[in-house]
Protein backbone atom coordinates (compact mmCIF):
# COMPACT_ATOMS: atom_id res chain seq x y z
CA UNK A 1 0.00 0.00 0.00
CA UNK A 2 1.15 3.45 -1.02
CA UNK A 3 0.04 7.27 -0.14
CA UNK A 4 0.41 9.85 -2.44
CA UNK A 5 -0.04 13.25 -1.11
CA UNK A 6 -0.84 16.33 -3.22
CA UNK A 7 1.27 19.36 -1.55
CA UNK A 8 2.24 21.06 -4.71
CA UNK A 9 -0.25 23.95 -4.68
CA UNK A 10 0.11 27.89 -3.71
CA UNK A 11 -2.28 28.37 -0.94
CA UNK A 12 -2.93 31.87 -2.31
CA UNK A 13 -6.21 32.02 0.22
CA UNK A 14 -3.24 31.47 3.04
CA UNK A 15 -0.98 34.25 2.18
CA UNK A 16 1.33 36.18 3.23
CA UNK A 17 1.65 33.31 5.47
CA UNK A 18 2.63 30.55 2.56
CA UNK A 19 4.36 32.98 0.59
CA UNK A 20 7.76 31.58 1.96
CA UNK A 21 6.38 28.49 3.71
CA UNK A 22 4.38 25.39 1.33
CA UNK A 23 0.63 25.03 2.74
CA UNK A 24 1.78 21.69 3.32
CA UNK A 25 4.44 22.77 5.74
CA UNK A 26 2.25 24.67 7.86
CA UNK A 27 2.69 24.00 11.62
CA UNK A 28 -0.58 23.49 13.84
CA UNK A 29 0.12 22.22 17.47
CA UNK A 30 3.69 21.83 16.97
CA UNK A 31 3.22 20.00 13.87
CA UNK A 32 3.05 20.42 10.05
CA UNK A 33 0.01 19.14 8.44
CA UNK A 34 2.51 16.85 6.18
CA UNK A 35 3.95 14.91 8.84
CA UNK A 36 -0.16 14.87 10.23
CA UNK A 37 -0.84 13.09 7.61
CA UNK A 38 1.64 10.63 7.20
CA UNK A 39 1.36 9.84 11.09
CA UNK A 40 -2.47 9.28 10.24
CA UNK A 41 -1.01 6.87 7.41
CA UNK A 42 1.45 5.02 9.63
CA UNK A 43 -0.47 4.47 11.82
CA UNK A 44 -2.54 2.48 9.70
CA UNK A 45 0.37 0.50 8.75
CA UNK A 46 1.15 2.45 5.42
CA UNK A 47 5.44 3.17 5.37
CA UNK A 48 5.89 4.49 1.61
CA UNK A 49 4.86 8.00 0.42
CA UNK A 50 4.70 9.88 -2.84
CA UNK A 51 4.44 13.40 -2.15
CA UNK A 52 4.28 15.57 -4.98
CA UNK A 53 5.82 19.17 -4.35
CA UNK A 54 6.09 22.21 -6.07
CA UNK A 55 5.69 25.72 -3.98
CA UNK A 56 8.85 25.87 -1.72
CA UNK A 57 9.93 22.25 -3.36
CA UNK A 58 13.49 22.62 -1.42
CA UNK A 59 11.32 23.23 1.97
CA UNK A 60 9.06 20.05 1.24
CA UNK A 61 11.92 18.07 0.23
CA UNK A 62 14.06 18.85 2.95
CA UNK A 63 10.65 18.11 5.48
CA UNK A 64 10.47 14.66 3.64
CA UNK A 65 13.98 13.59 4.33
CA UNK A 66 13.75 14.37 8.16
CA UNK A 67 10.14 12.45 8.06
CA UNK A 68 12.02 9.73 6.63
CA UNK A 69 14.91 8.97 9.26
CA UNK A 70 12.64 9.80 11.76
CA UNK A 71 9.94 7.28 11.51
CA UNK A 72 12.00 5.28 9.18
CA UNK A 73 9.56 5.41 6.06
CA UNK A 74 10.17 5.37 2.28
CA UNK A 75 9.65 8.64 0.83
CA UNK A 76 9.69 9.37 -2.78
CA UNK A 77 9.13 13.18 -4.27
CA UNK A 78 7.84 14.11 -7.35
CA UNK A 79 8.28 17.81 -8.92
CA UNK A 80 4.83 19.22 -9.97
CA UNK A 81 7.45 22.12 -12.02
CA UNK A 82 4.02 23.80 -13.63
CA UNK A 83 2.33 23.85 -10.01
CA UNK A 84 1.57 27.54 -10.72
CA UNK A 85 -0.76 26.75 -13.98
CA UNK A 86 -2.26 23.30 -13.11
CA UNK A 87 -3.92 21.66 -10.36
CA UNK A 88 -4.22 18.25 -8.57
CA UNK A 89 -5.41 16.57 -11.88
CA UNK A 90 -1.87 16.88 -13.14
CA UNK A 91 0.04 16.85 -9.79
CA UNK A 92 -1.43 13.01 -9.45
CA UNK A 93 -0.96 12.36 -12.96
CA UNK A 94 2.86 12.97 -12.49
CA UNK A 95 2.67 10.50 -8.88
CA UNK A 96 0.82 7.64 -10.79
CA UNK A 97 3.32 7.16 -13.25
CA UNK A 98 5.08 4.10 -11.56
CA UNK A 99 2.65 2.86 -9.34
CA UNK A 100 1.25 -0.72 -9.55
CA UNK A 101 -0.41 -1.53 -6.06
CA UNK A 102 -3.12 0.07 -4.18
CA UNK A 103 -2.87 4.14 -3.62
CA UNK A 104 -4.36 6.24 -0.91
CA UNK A 105 -4.63 9.44 -2.41
CA UNK A 106 -4.91 12.44 0.01
CA UNK A 107 -4.85 16.54 -0.61
CA UNK A 108 -1.90 18.11 1.22
CA UNK A 109 -3.90 20.46 2.84
CA UNK A 110 -6.32 17.99 4.79
CA UNK A 111 -6.37 17.63 8.52
CA UNK A 112 -7.91 14.20 9.60
CA UNK A 113 -9.33 11.50 12.13
CA UNK A 114 -7.00 8.52 11.23
CA UNK A 115 -9.41 6.17 11.69
CA UNK A 116 -10.64 7.79 7.94
CA UNK A 117 -8.13 5.84 6.63
CA UNK A 118 -8.90 2.61 8.50
CA UNK A 119 -12.36 2.78 7.02
CA UNK A 120 -10.91 3.55 3.60
CA UNK A 121 -8.43 0.34 3.51
CA UNK A 122 -11.65 -2.05 5.01
CA UNK A 123 -12.77 -1.79 1.28
CA UNK A 124 -12.18 -3.71 -1.32
CA UNK A 125 -13.03 -1.34 -4.25
CA UNK A 126 -11.48 1.91 -5.33
CA UNK A 127 -13.14 4.46 -3.00
CA UNK A 128 -14.11 8.10 -2.02
CA UNK A 129 -14.70 9.09 1.46
CA UNK A 130 -17.82 11.03 1.57
CA UNK A 131 -19.06 13.58 4.25
CA UNK A 132 -22.67 13.56 4.15
CA UNK A 133 -23.16 15.16 8.15
CA UNK A 134 -21.41 18.23 6.78
CA UNK A 135 -23.61 21.75 5.84
CA UNK A 136 -22.31 22.28 2.11
CA UNK A 137 -22.21 25.16 1.09
CA UNK A 138 -20.82 26.38 -3.27
CA UNK A 139 -17.53 25.81 -2.39
CA UNK A 140 -18.44 22.16 -1.45
CA UNK A 141 -17.30 19.31 -3.70
CA UNK A 142 -20.61 17.77 -4.12
CA UNK A 143 -21.49 14.56 -5.18
CA UNK A 144 -24.85 12.89 -6.47
CA UNK A 145 -25.43 9.42 -7.17
CA UNK A 146 -27.92 7.50 -8.89
CA UNK A 147 -28.00 3.83 -7.74
CA UNK A 148 -24.24 4.00 -6.83
CA UNK A 149 -23.10 5.57 -9.74
CA UNK A 150 -21.66 8.98 -9.76
CA UNK A 151 -24.70 11.09 -11.72
CA UNK A 152 -23.07 14.24 -10.64
CA UNK A 153 -20.01 15.93 -8.86
CA UNK A 154 -18.23 19.51 -8.68
CA UNK A 155 -18.85 22.48 -7.00
CA UNK A 156 -21.43 23.51 -8.80
CA UNK A 157 -23.74 20.83 -8.22
CA UNK A 158 -27.69 21.61 -6.59
CA UNK A 159 -26.99 21.00 -2.58
CA UNK A 160 -30.37 19.65 -2.06
CA UNK A 161 -30.04 16.77 -4.57
CA UNK A 162 -26.32 16.33 -3.19
CA UNK A 163 -25.61 12.96 -0.94
CA UNK A 164 -22.59 15.03 0.97
CA UNK A 165 -19.01 16.06 0.09
CA UNK A 166 -15.81 14.29 -1.34
CA UNK A 167 -13.34 15.30 1.35
CA UNK A 168 -10.28 14.71 -0.55
CA UNK A 169 -9.44 11.37 0.72
CA UNK A 170 -9.67 7.97 -1.81
CA UNK A 171 -8.20 4.91 -2.49
CA UNK A 172 -7.56 3.41 -5.91
CA UNK A 173 -6.94 -0.45 -6.48
CA UNK A 174 -4.31 -1.13 -8.35
CA UNK A 175 -6.64 -2.81 -10.86
CA UNK A 176 -8.00 0.23 -11.81
CA UNK A 177 -5.19 2.67 -11.89
CA UNK A 178 -4.29 2.09 -16.30
CA UNK A 179 -8.33 2.82 -16.48
CA UNK A 180 -8.18 5.76 -13.83
CA UNK A 181 -5.28 7.22 -16.00
CA UNK A 182 -7.15 7.80 -19.16
CA UNK A 183 -9.80 10.04 -17.97
CA UNK A 184 -7.30 12.25 -16.00
CA UNK A 185 -5.08 12.41 -19.00
CA UNK A 186 -8.56 13.66 -21.01
CA UNK A 187 -9.26 15.94 -17.56
CA UNK A 188 -5.87 17.73 -18.10
CA UNK A 189 -5.85 18.06 -21.60
CA UNK A 190 -9.32 19.73 -21.54
CA UNK A 191 -7.99 22.23 -18.57
CA UNK A 192 -4.78 21.94 -16.96
CA UNK A 193 -6.61 23.39 -13.76
CA UNK A 194 -8.66 20.68 -12.97
CA UNK A 195 -9.02 18.94 -9.94
CA UNK A 196 -8.34 15.18 -10.16
CA UNK A 197 -11.55 14.64 -8.62
CA UNK A 198 -13.67 14.35 -11.32
CA UNK A 199 -12.11 11.51 -12.87
CA UNK A 200 -14.05 8.78 -10.63
CA UNK A 201 -17.17 10.21 -12.27
CA UNK A 202 -15.77 8.53 -15.44
CA UNK A 203 -14.11 5.11 -13.87
CA UNK A 204 -17.11 5.20 -11.68
CA UNK A 205 -19.15 4.17 -15.79
CA UNK A 206 -16.65 0.53 -15.90
CA UNK A 207 -15.35 0.20 -12.47
CA UNK A 208 -17.05 -0.13 -8.69
CA UNK A 209 -16.60 2.76 -6.11
CA UNK A 210 -17.43 2.40 -2.79
CA UNK A 211 -18.83 5.34 -1.44
CA UNK A 212 -17.63 5.34 2.36
CA UNK A 213 -19.56 7.92 4.71
CA UNK A 214 -16.54 9.67 7.56
CA UNK A 215 -20.10 9.71 9.92
CA UNK A 216 -18.73 11.81 12.87
CA UNK A 217 -15.37 11.75 12.62
CA UNK A 218 -13.56 14.74 11.94
CA UNK A 219 -11.59 16.41 8.89
CA UNK A 220 -11.04 20.12 7.13
CA UNK A 221 -9.21 21.06 4.20
CA UNK A 222 -7.60 23.99 4.90
CA UNK A 223 -8.20 26.82 2.07
CA UNK A 224 -8.52 29.88 4.43
CA UNK A 225 -7.47 31.08 8.06
CA UNK A 226 -10.67 29.90 9.45
CA UNK A 227 -10.12 26.46 8.13
CA UNK A 228 -6.82 27.08 9.75
CA UNK A 229 -8.57 27.40 13.12
CA UNK A 230 -10.80 24.33 12.50
CA UNK A 231 -7.80 22.27 12.36
CA UNK A 232 -6.11 23.60 14.97
CA UNK A 233 -9.21 22.47 17.55
CA UNK A 234 -9.24 19.04 15.25
CA UNK A 235 -6.12 18.30 15.95
CA UNK A 236 -6.70 19.73 20.09
CA UNK A 237 -9.56 16.95 19.84
CA UNK A 238 -7.81 13.88 18.50
CA UNK A 239 -4.57 14.56 20.83
CA UNK A 240 -6.88 14.81 23.76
Amino acid sequence: MLAIILAAGLGKRLMPLTVNVPKALIEIRGITILEYAIRCCINNDIDKFVIVAGHKKERVIDKCYTLSKKYNIDISIVENERYTETNTGYSLYLALQNVAEDVIIINGDNVFDERIITKLLRCHHTSMIIDAKKELDEESFKIILNKNIIEQMGKNVNIEDSIGEFIGISKVIKNDIEVFKHPLIELIEDNSQNYYDITFKELNKTRIIDFVYSDNLKWTEIDTFKDLEYANEIIRLLNN
